[in-house]
């Protein structure tokens, strides 16, 4: 698990900073690389599958902003489903 943690952290460019994990897939989301922010998109709508942590996920550090920078991304999955996830945890603006 540390490992895995760890290995996000650093394809994040933060390698030596203590996020957790929802953090680290937040700036995935953020992320310009495509692939990246793909996955980033896809594995927090894994974690908002279950409603009982939206509201906790929706207080994440820098979520916001990233599910905005994938819902204005130019890869069309990822655009839908980062505006979905906004929509879902509730953080449009």
């Amino acid at each position: 698990k540390e490992h895995s943690h760890n290995a996000a952290a650093s394809l994040t460019g933060v390698p030596d900073t203590e996020l957790s994990f929802p953090e680290i897939v937040a700036r995935c989301c953020a992320s310009r690389i495509p692939g990246i922010q793909r996955e980033g998109v896809r594995a927090m709508a894994l974690v908002a599958e279950k409603p009982e942590l939206r509201d906790r996920l929706a207080a994440v550090s820098g979520l916001p902003e990233g599910l905005r920078a994938a819902a204005a991304s130019r890869d069309a999955v990822s655009a839908e489903a980062a505006a979905g996830l906004l929509a879902a945890l509730k953080l449009e603006s």
